[in-house]
């Protein structure tokens, strides 16, 4: 478990999934290379879900998502930083048909 502050608030973090997000999304205001960030997300996914087909794959489309970031427009990080936060909520709050 980790603990956060921010301002006067404590917050407790148990989610490793949160924090990988988290550091993308800051990758992606900089409009930095997120796809090795985006490939863990999706890993720890994977892991959680015990696919070990996905789980494999996974370094495979996380090169193709590099080719991906180097070349997207403003648009694409948006969106693509909506889809993950949305993931990530949907699988929080135990909604799986949803993420």
């Amino acid at each position: 478990m980790e603990y956060r502050r921010f301002g006067n608030t404590i917050y407790l973090r148990l989610d490793p999934k949160e924090e990988i997000l988290e550091e993308m999304e800051a990758a992606m205001k900089k409009r930095e290379d997120y796809s090795e960030l985006d490939t863990k997300f999706h890993t720890k996914i994977a892991q959680c879900t015990h696919n070990i087909v996905m789980e494999n794959l996974l370094p495979v489309i996380g090169k193709g998502v590099a080719v991906f970031a180097k070349e997207v427009a403003q648009t694409e990080y948006d969106r693509t930083w909506i889809s993950h936060r949305k993931i990530f909520c949907y699988i929080r709050d135990h909604k799986p048909f949803e993420a």
